[in-house]
């Protein structure tokens, strides 16, 4: 899966946007307020976006959120954790702001994000 599509699910799935536009493409809100433009819309890869994404999560109910950093010396990569009393949702990506993105789609159900 692409960060592009990523993205979209993020969009999509967690924050409940939906794609308008004929030309130059809008994430619109439930209140039809425009969220941002599609081809600015990169949780997958710009921190500001993916804090907006787990500050999101954190509004919903989710109590918990953390990002780290492993290296063991064989694996080394990113995780990240958002959870709540009905369950945990662990994200992995090569950034941070992927291991975010794939925890919140978790979060929301979605589970087949390699």
């Amino acid at each position: 899966m692409t960060n592009q599509e990523i993205d979209a699910l993020i969009a999509e799935k967690v924050m409940g946007w939906v794609r308008k536009g004929s030309g130059p493409s809008l994430w619109v809100g439930t209140d039809d307020e425009v969220k941002w433009w599609v081809k600015h819309w990169a949780p997958s890869e710009d921190m500001r976006q993916a804090m907006q994404v787990a500050r999101h999560l954190l509004g919903e109910g989710f109590a918990s959120f953390e990002v780290s950093y492993h290296d063991d010396g064989e694996h080394r990569g990113w995780s990240s954790y958002i959870g709540r009393i009905a369950g945990e949702h662990w994200g992995w990506g090569d950034t941070p702001e992927l291991a975010i993105c794939k925890a919140a789609l978790k979060a929301k159900g979605v589970n087949n994000v390699s």
